[in-house]
């Protein structure tokens, strides 16, 4: 008895405090959460007790979000993932559904910060249809109950609609979560038609989903990408081949994916990518700049010939601070042997860290004019690009008085 009242007492105090946390403070304040919820885990006896440790211990949510900065993320974390697992475990071994139902309820509606959110995201594994069914209702019910003046500012009334979304997505009835947000936004409901098609479809209804989703082309290009994925998958379900591969098409031609390449060649067929695939290519060569999507489309289709041509040929207008990116084409340029194109692509970056003028990257401009130098001697033909000597020294003369780098190189040349 003694242990349990030293849980509540701990708890206790977290919730009484009035001491501010700053952002510096949130690891510790995370750490003595984990350590309650060991303890809760160590002492308790059975499922219903855990259970009613846990109560208290999201009753603390509302006044620590309240005093301390977790902009971090660190105590929400605690809260959304290890005292959700612990919950779960517990109300999967209960066994009385009726009661982990006005639990929950009576959690959310004591608690503030919507904390109690992610043990909704999880009911599939403790409670069956029936009784998610009609928790559903009572979320709904309870959301509705909230002054309607206030209700948008309501932190709780967001999280009985949540929970009541989370409901309906663990139960994949579309219908369901339409109401919800037919309920909660009113003739606005209609933005999140994603959210119901994509369940329409894990529950296998791709018609549903259809009805809800706009035509090719007919949504905001911020949504574009994830409405395609929906129409690609309803399409496959039903067997629709010529919308799929119109769709494909489509989405190919925009955004020269390769992914969509693949899907073209399952459901059209190897020729109609091959011809996709060569028109593309001729589009991408004609560019007079160079395009990070072209040549990731070179390198995706194994185009190493094109993709060297794309690279030497376009050697003034390749943007040196796409670091990331370059630094890839690089890697498979030097696997590949192309010792011009790998020279192209370090010189940009080279260029790009001296005319910043970033002292911090000088090391890797030391590291690149250093691998220059050892790469001249592999190049075979320098085509219309200046050769190592004559480009060093023009390097060299402009940046002379960049002493920082010439000290980090071993001293000017000459």
């Amino acid at each position: 008895m003694a242990e349990k009242m030293e849980i509540k007492k701990e708890l206790t105090s977290i919730r009484n405090s009035k001491k501010f946390l700053p952002y510096s403070s949130s690891g510790y304040m995370a750490n003595r959460l984990s350590g309650i919820l060991a303890e809760i885990r160590k002492q308790s006896q059975n499922p219903q007790q855990g259970l009613e440790f846990l109560e208290r211990f999201y009753s603390c949510a509302g006044p620590i979000f309240s005093r301390c900065d977790d902009s971090s993320g660190i105590i929400q974390g605690v809260f959304r993932y290890e005292a959700q697992s612990l919950f779960v475990e517990y109300a999967r071994n209960h066994g009385d559904q009726d009661w982990l139902c006005e639990l929950l309820v009576s959690m959310f509606r004591k608690h503030d910060y919507d904390m109690c959110s992610s043990l909704t995201e999880e009911a599939a594994q403790y409670l069956d249809a029936a009784h998610m069914r009609s928790l559903y209702e009572r979320f709904l019910t309870l959301a509705e109950g909230e002054d309607p003046d206030w209700r948008n500012e309501s932190s709780r009334c967001n999280a009985y609609f949540c929970a009541a979304r989370d409901l309906a997505v663990s139960l994949k009835d579309g219908f369901l979560l339409e109401k919800a947000h037919r309920q909660e936004y009113g003739e606005e409901y209609k933005k999140h038609y994603l959210d119901v098609a994509k369940v329409f479809l894990d529950a296998g209804l791709p018609d549903e989903a259809l009805a809800r989703l706009p035509a090719q082309g007919g949504c905001p290009k911020y949504e574009l990408i994830n409405a395609e994925k929906l129409l690609i998958r309803a399409y496959e379900m039903i067997g629709d081949s010529k919308k799929l591969a119109a769709l494909l098409e489509q989405r190919f031609e925009r955004d020269y994916s390769s992914e969509a390449l693949k899907l073209i060649r399952k459901h059209a067929g190897p020729a109609k990518a091959r011809e996709l695939s060569a028109g593309m290519k001729a589009r991408i060569m004609g560019l007079e700049s160079f395009s990070h999507e072209g040549m990731r489309f070179l390198l995706d289709t194994g185009r190493i010939d094109e993709a060297d041509d794309f690279i030497v040929c376009r050697f003034d207008r390749i943007n040196g601070r796409h670091y990331d990116w370059l630094l890839r084409y690089a890697v498979r340029m030097e696997k590949e042997g192309r010792w011009l194109a790998l020279t192209v692509l370090y010189r940009a970056m080279l260029e790009a860290i001296l005319e910043k003028a970033h002292l911090k990257a000088y090391g890797h401009a030391v590291r690149y004019m250093k691998k220059l130098a050892a790469l001249a001697a592999s190049v075979p033909d320098w085509k219309n690009i200046t050769p190592h000597s004559a480009y060093f020294a023009a390097l060299a003369e402009k940046n002379k008085r960049k002493s920082t780098l010439w000290r980090k190189y071993g001293g000017f040349p000459g």
